[in-house]
């Protein structure tokens, strides 16, 4: 299946209609974000293919076993410093998140970044956004 811009902005719109979940600063709950991610991330690469790739090396570090972690914490070095990929940086900054929003699926990681980098992104898919409980975490796609 080929996406177009009008397939792009219909698949938009209808994840936009979605109400807000209370405690993320998102205007999209997060099964809305896993279900746009295909186009968004598609969405992102036409836009910038580094931050694509970027985002990749990022949300699926592969362990010593050769599968994918799935361990990123908010706080962390990796979280903080992230991955850089041909100029364009991704990382999750933040203070202390309560509970459990402090750990970040692969799966969200990879939604919230190309949703970021094809919805609220410029032209080449930078800026940040506020996710997890009250916007502790910051999400940044920064050129360098």
């Amino acid at each position: 299946m080929q996406f177009t811009t009008s397939t792009l902005l219909l698949a938009l719109a209808a994840t936009l209609s979605a109400s807000a979940i209370p405690g993320f600063t998102t205007i999209l709950p997060p099964s809305a974000l896993l279900a746009a991610d295909y186009p968004n991330a598609v969405h992102c690469g036409q836009k910038n293919p580094a931050v694509n790739m970027a985002i990749d090396n990022f949300c699926n570090r592969v362990n010593s076993h050769g599968q994918v972690a799935n361990n990123l914490t908010i706080g962390t070095p990796w979280a903080r410093n992230g991955v850089t990929h041909d100029g364009f940086r991704v990382s999750i900054t933040g203070p202390t998140c309560p509970g459990n929003s402090r750990w970040v699926p692969a799966e969200y990681c990879n939604a919230q970044f190309h949703y970021l980098c094809a919805v609220r992104g410029g032209p080449m898919g930078a800026g940040e956004m506020e996710f997890g409980a009250s916007g502790c975490q910051e999400w940044k796609i920064e050129r360098l």
